[in-house]
């Protein structure tokens, strides 16, 4: 046993080292082993391409970065790898499942289709700009229906390898966290501007302008009436990211490992870091997730419903007493509500502007905040309208019910949660921002038939 523990560690160290190493050389490297692995053996190509995926996600833009910086190579190049990986395991996880799409999943999907074909003449800029607003919501949905319609073929063998290899990343990324850190603090936080300069390049904003002490912006938030708090999070790139797989991971320990002591070593140090990240959003998501939890487990959804209600309203209205960035995101929510009644609030007005995927450059923020920005909910309504809204809206009450039905109560929690939390942030469906989630309820069905 103490062997296999020890193979799987290195397993996982090996293959995330890898990753990062290739795919700064060249980009794409490690799509063909996978390709390779695909002809010979799938559940392998499944456990490498999910390490790959997160080795990407989690350092996406530092990797981006030294590729540009090296060998001039586009920095879009590793976010297209990106998807590439998603993309693949979207596929490998549908080969033991059987589609059962509900019809507002596909009218849903046949109006943004509508949408992508009546204002998109770029189609490249299309697909990419669809996938990134669109594409994460809808496969999120997609592979949650294949996992509720699974086949039990070879169950067992992709549950148990693939819990080891994720408790052994989240326990490789823990230490590679460790070791960064005790190299910053010895450094004066050299690797945390580094990395954040690289978030920065990457967006091509102006973000990298340097605050108090050298921190560029995207490292430092503000709460009440402090207006410096770095953000710290050693190895994952973007701090709001790092919070959201923290999160993942607390839960992962939580639900799915049985042992007390592991619980009690790992879960001090992994809240340590969530609340490192100042990620309030992924800070919300956690507790709300704990709410809900308790209230679907005690057959209280009403009340649960009711919750959701009364603690959106308070959070609305709390943004604009308290001194926080949620009023930007409030604005981002409630200005595409108030446009004027027409055919347009009921369709919508395209994806081409919505978001700040839409923003045009040189345009002033506020431009794009009345457009939807920093709200997906109202990056939507902007996009879709209100008949998208309440589609988009159905979407989440049907999963809830039908995950509470088959008492999978953590699952619907996580769902409710990600609506809550898409009124005022609009990366919640990220592809990438929801990827650890969508494992997160692999997990827990899976576990669930053992």
């Amino acid at each position: 046993m103490h062997n296999k523990n020890i193979f799987h560690f290195l397993f996982v160290s090996l293959v995330y080292i890898a990753v990062y190493i290739l795919t700064i050389i060249i980009p794409f490297s490690p799509l063909i082993i996978i390709l390779v692995l695909l002809n010979y053996n799938k559940k392998l190509a499944l456990r490498v391409s999910i390490i790959a995926l997160v080795a990407i996600l989690n350092n996406q833009f530092v990797i981006s970065n030294l590729s540009v910086s090296l060998y001039g190579l586009g920095k879009l190049h590793i976010y297209q790898a990106g998807i590439l990986f998603y993309l693949i395991i979207v596929l490998l996880i549908t080969i033991f499942s059987r589609f059962k799409l509900i019809n507002t999943l596909k009218l849903f999907g046949c109006y943004v289709v509508v949408f992508f074909l009546l204002y998109y003449s770029n189609i490249i800029k299309s697909i990419l700009f669809s996938f990134n607003v669109f594409g994460g919501f809808f496969m999120f949905f997609l592979l949650l229906s294949c996992l509720i319609n699974y086949r039990k073929k070879d169950l067992k063998v992709y549950y148990d390898q693939l819990t080891f290899d994720f408790f052994y990343l989240i326990f490789f990324i823990l230490i590679a966290s460790i070791l960064i850190s005790l190299i910053d603090l010895s450094t004066n936080f050299y690797l945390l501007k580094y990395q954040a300069t690289a978030v920065s390049n990457f967006r091509g904003s102006n973000e990298n302008i340097l605050f108090v002490n050298g921190f560029p912006k995207i490292y430092v938030t503000g709460f009440g009436n402090y207006d410096f708090i770095l953000r710290y999070t050693p190895l994952v790139n973007d701090p709001v990211r790092a919070g959201y797989w923290y999160v993942c991971f607390i839960m992962f320990i939580l639900f799915i490992i049985r042992k007390i002591t592991i619980k009690l070593f790992l879960l001090p140090i992994l809240l340590v870091l969530l609340v490192l990240t100042w990620s309030k959003g992924a800070i919300i998501f956690i507790v709300l997730i704990g709410v809900y939890y308790f209230l679907f487990k005690k057959k209280m959804q009403n009340t649960a419903y009711l919750f959701f209600i009364g603690t959106l309203s308070l959070m609305i209205y709390l943004s604009g007493i308290l001194k926080t960035s949620a009023a930007i995101h409030v604005l981002g929510l409630k200005i595409p509500f108030e446009q004027s009644f027409g055919l347009r609030y009921l369709f919508g007005n395209g994806l081409h502007k919505a978001g700040n995927m839409g923003r045009l450059e040189g345009e002033h923020w506020m431009e794009s905040v009345s457009r939807g920005a920093e709200s997906l909910v109202g990056t939507y309504f902007y996009a879709f309208g209100l008949i998208g809204f309440l589609l988009y809206s159905r979407l989440h009450i049907i999963y809830i019910k039908k995950f509470n039905s088959n008492g999978f109560f953590v699952v619907s929690s996580i769902l409710i949660s990600s609506f809550f939390i898409s009124f005022l942030q609009e990366g919640q469906y990220n592809v990438f921002q929801i990827f650890p989630f969508l494992l997160f309820s692999f997990f827990v069905i899976f576990k669930n038939e053992f």
